[in-house]
């Protein structure tokens, strides 16, 4: 996918993609999450020890929250 360097755009069009495919067939909710702690964690000890808590945060959502279909994507640091 295209995007800005930061991943905005093509994660955004990756979701506009999972809208329109979804349109019309089944109920769906946005869930939108915020964690300043992984923002103290980039700033003390870098990206790549905040980019490891994302990565986490998303397999334990990917495994307990998602179902069949749903989406998960991070539009940029620091937003």
């Amino acid at each position: 996918m295209s995007g800005d360097a930061d991943g905005t755009a093509s994660v955004l069009e990756a979701l506009q993609r999972h809208l329109d495919a979804a349109a019309g067939h089944r109920e769906m909710a946005i869930l939108l999450l915020t964690c300043p702690t992984i923002e103290r964690i980039d700033a003390a000890w870098g990206y790549p020890a905040g980019d490891a808590v994302r990565q986490r945060i998303g397999a334990l959502l990917a495994g307990d929250v998602l179902r069949e279909g749903d989406f998960l994507g991070q539009p940029c640091r620091g937003q």
